[in-house]
């Protein structure tokens, strides 16, 4: 063997070891890497379990072009998000063997499906750890999610971290952002902050009572933006596409509705009523003229099917597209590009 072939095989020697230190082994690196979904994805996805366990499909806006995508008894999908490009996915999903309340985590793939790859957690050895509520930034190099560990010692502890797309540079952000009362659910579209709800007490006589607010924190965590009131819930806020507008959940006294706002709370309008069990904003369309929401239909005694509904932006009527009408259809994303 001469020079440049052993410099060449030591080369790829090299490579193949960092790959292995990036995305560890072959059960928690690149997995099914030749496996990719059943069909070419559409633009909104949703989770049903119409085949008995949770699956991710597709749909137009309009609800046609039904598409499973997903059929792993094993590992059910619980989240899914497009990628600011349109061109990966990231998913949360049980863990194996392990699927149960504390370990699931998350996995980006293609937008076909493939290169599926764990990019939480990656090499941890947390005893009990579910990582949930991905966000992308709007360049797409970065998610934020947040990490549930431990359930012993003091109550069930929330942290946000923040990871590269491929899965390295994971970093847990400090300051105000880390408490159990706290949810991520957007990015602004600078990049500089984070956007979701927190719960603030609230005493009324001896009783001390959680009320959630829409807040936003900086990348280290500092408080930036509170917007609600007392006796109120103000959850789940969705920023719209064009960044001047976010749409949340209201919930006063069991009662829920959909509303819409600028970004800084002002000119508040609601969208839909309680018609839909605890419907909540899930993504804003493209032009930003539709909402993609999430609420529930009544079931014998408490149980509820979760509805997939497009509301329009302005309040002109909320419509149904859900394609099963036995079975929970779950909407996760809209893609925007």
């Amino acid at each position: 063997m001469n020079r440049r072939s052993i410099y060449i095989s030591l080369l790829a020697l090299s490579l193949a070891i960092g790959a292995c230190e990036l995305f560890g082994d072959s059960d928690e690196g690149f997995l099914d890497s030749d496996e990719g979904f059943l069909d070419v994805a559409g633009p909104i996805l949703f989770i049903s379990d119409e085949t008995g366990t949770d699956q991710l499909y597709s749909i137009q806006p309009n609800g046609t072009e039904l598409k499973q995508l997903t059929s792993d008894e094993t590992e059910p999908v619980i989240d899914a998000d497009w990628s600011p490009d349109g061109k990966s996915i990231v998913m949360t999903s049980w863990v194996g063997e392990s699927a149960g309340a504390f370990f699931k985590y998350l996995y980006l793939v293609d937008a076909n499906g493939r290169n599926r790859r764990r990019i939480s957690a990656v090499g941890s050895d947390l005893r009990y750890e579910s990582d949930g509520d991905p966000v992308w930034s709007p360049d797409g190099k970065q998610i934020a999610f947040s990490t549930l560990i431990g359930c012993c010692e003091g109550g069930f502890p929330v942290k946000v971290y923040t990871v590269n797309s491929v899965g390295i540079g994971m970093q847990k952000l400090g300051g105000q952002i880390n408490t159990r009362r706290t949810i991520i659910t957007d990015w602004s579209d600078d990049g500089l902050s984070l956007l979701g709800h927190t719960s603030i007490k609230s005493t009324n006589g001896s009783e001390d009572r959680w009320f959630n607010h829409l807040s936003s924190w900086s990348l280290s965590g500092e408080s930036l933006f509170i917007f609600g009131e007392a006796g109120k819930h103000y959850s789940w806020p969705k920023l719209s596409s064009s960044g001047l507008n976010i749409a949340f959940q209201i919930n006063d006294n069991f009662k829920t509705g959909l509303f819409r706002s600028t970004r800084t709370g002002t000119d508040v309008l609601q969208l839909a009523d309680d018609e839909f069990i605890g419907i909540k904003p899930v993504h804003w369309s493209p032009d930003d003229s539709r909402i993609l929401a999430s609420g529930g239909v009544k079931r014998k005694g408490f149980q509820h099917l979760h509805r997939m509904l497009i509301v329009d932006s302005s309040g002109n009527g909320t419509v149904d597209i859900s394609p099963f009408s036995d079975s929970n259809c779950r909407p996760t994303s809209w893609r925007t590009n």
